[in-house]
C-alpha cells in the first residue's frame, strides 16, 4: 500500500530540511543531522541536530466526501550550549527559507501540492533536553491538507 497523505507530507518535510547546507546557499549545515521523532538522548557528538515531530492532528469534515486535517509539526534545533545566539538565529532563518523554497513548480509550503497551507506559528529559544542544558530553538508550523473522507491515502 502507498503512504498516507500525512506521511507523504512528512517525507517532503524531511527531504527539505536535509537540504539546509552551506553548499545549497544556507548559512548553516543543520541539514546534516535531521531526525524524525528521535528518541535517543542527544550527546555533544550528535550536535547540531534538527528533530521534527508531528503530533495530534485535528480533523474537520469539509463536505460529506472530504476531511480537512491540520497537523502541527514541531521543529527542535539543538546545538551545543556555547553556540552563539547569532548561529541559532541563522538556523531559524535557514528553516524559514527551506520551508518557503519553490519545488516541483509549487510554493514550498504546499509540499509539492500535498498541503493547502503551511503556517509558521512562532519560535522559542532556549532548550533543555534530558536534564542537560543545550542551546537551540523550537519552531512550530501547522500544515493543513485535505483527504477524501475516511480515506487518508487519497488527497483531494
Amino acid at each position: 500500500m502507498s503512504d498516507s497523505v500525512r506521511q507523504l507530507i512528512i517525507n517532503k518535510i524531511d527531504a527539505r530540511l536535509k537540504t539546509i547546507l552551506v553548499t545549497n546557499g544556507y548559512a548553516t549545515n543543520i541539514g546534516q543531522s535531521v531526525y524524525d521523532w528521535r528518541a535517543e538522548s542527544l550527546e555533544e557528538a550528535n550536535l547540531p541536530a534538527l528533530i521534527y515531530r508531528d503530533t495530534s492532528t485535528t480533523t474537520e469534515i469539509s463536505t460529506l466526501a472530504s476531511f480537512t486535517h491540520t497537523m502541527p509539526v514541531y521543529l527542535l534545533a539543538v546545538v551545543a550550549s556555547d553556540t552563539p545566539m547569532s548561529i541559532i538565529r541563522s538556523i531559524i532563518a535557514d528553516i524559514d527559507k527551506a520551508i518557503g523554497t519553490i519545488t516541483d513548480g509549487y510554493p514550498g509550503e504546499s509540499w509539492s501540492g500535498l498541503a493547502l497551507l503551511t503556517q509558521r506559528m512562532g519560535d522559542e529559544s532556549g532548550v533543555e533536553i534530558d536534564e542537560k542544558k543545550y542551546a537551540g530553538c523550537q519552531m512550530t508550523m501547522m500544515v493543513t491538507f485535505r483527504t477524501r473522507g475516511w480515506d487518508d491515502y487519497t488527497q483531494i
